[in-house]
């Protein structure tokens, strides 16, 4: 099953959960899961014949606030349970924070676009998306609050609706109970 690659432009805001069925529609954000290597159109995903969740944790990633103009920067953690148990290799989800990342963002629409584009591009059964970071706003300027971060978090699909699999994948992405 091949996977989508970059679907918009930078500044496209659309997408959303079917409230029927908690599936990903339409452009989710920005950029879906990067291309194959070395040119390919398509990247590709791997059957396992597992039923259980992914999790790929501590994703480093840099960005810039756009409403302060100064950076926020920290980690991203990805949980999800593969359709038909077809995974996607570990480096393209570094590669699709990297992409969503490198330009002007909230952290809230970060995580997000992360959980949309995963949701959508590996037909996951349910995502679960944790991210944590350091805004330069929050440190810099006002209240001066050195050391302060935040974490915002955004579950789609199975994630979203069974709690059981909710607790689970907040867990894998180690998250207290």
């Amino acid at each position: 099953m091949p996977w989508a690659g970059v679907q918009a432009v930078a500044g496209q805001r659309k997408g959303g959960i079917d409230p029927d069925t908690g599936k990903c529609q339409g452009g989710a954000g920005d950029a879906g899961i990067p291309r194959g290597v070395g040119g390919g159109s398509q990247g590709e995903t791997f059957p396992t014949g597992s039923q259980g969740l992914v999790a790929v944790r501590h994703i480093p990633f840099y960005s810039m606030c756009e409403h302060h103009l100064v950076p926020f920067f920290g980690t991203v953690d990805i949980a999800y349970l593969p359709h038909e148990g077809r995974v996607a290799g570990f480096s393209k989800f570094t590669q699709l924070v990297e992409r969503l990342a490198h330009q002007p963002q909230l952290q809230e629409r970060l995580t997000a676009q992360i959980a949309h584009a995963v949701a959508r591009d590996l037909q996951a059964e349910g995502v679960l998306v944790r991210m944590e970071a350091l805004q330069l706003c929050m440190t810099m300027r006002g209240d001066m609050a050195p050391g302060t971060r935040t974490v915002t978090s955004e579950a789609l699909g199975a994630c979203r609706k069974e709690h059981e699999l909710y607790e689970q994948a907040w867990l894998a992405l180690g998250g207290e109970k």
